[in-house]
């Protein structure tokens, strides 16, 4: 993978990564109390448009890797890394359907498994791309 790709997708990884914590944090945390009962806060908003722009950027770059990452990685060209890439392309899949998914749910208890679902395999996905891009730095693979 070139240099420009590695960083383009940390990038974009650690961009949906914070927004995402950040929704979670002011969606749980940081409800304003109106006259009409309690209200999410202002910047939430913000932070959703924020985080969806960086995942049209992540999907963007799993585009520019494809040929030169992925699909090595699917023809077990690259054999190191093959169980973790298999495990963060099904989060993907998951992250995308359980994202677009809270767009369109209107039941409210439907809502919070979806969020759980979102959430959960958002963590999965940070923790097998720490594994699948730190476990094996030492064995020097990583050539220009």
């Amino acid at each position: 993978m070139k240099k420009s790709e590695k960083k383009l997708t940390l990038f974009s990884i650690l961009g949906i990564s914070l927004t995402g914590i950040l929704i979670f944090i002011f969606d749980e945390f940081f409800k304003i109390e109106t006259d009409y009962g309690l209200r999410s806060h202002y910047l939430l908003d913000e932070f959703k448009l924020i985080h969806n722009l960086f995942n049209f950027l992540f999907v963007f770059t799993v585009g520019v890797i494809f040929n030169s990452h992925i699909l090595l990685g699917l023809k077990k060209i690259k054999k190191d890394r093959f169980y973790t890439g298999f495990i963060m392309s099904g989060l993907t899949v998951i992250l995308i359907i359980s994202g677009v998914s809270l767009l369109y749910l209107s039941s409210e208890a439907l809502k919070e498994y979806g969020e759980l679902i979102h959430l959960g395999s958002g963590i999965l996905f940070i923790l097998s791309f720490v594994v699948h891009f730190v476990s094996f730095r030492k064995k020097n693979y990583n050539k220009e």
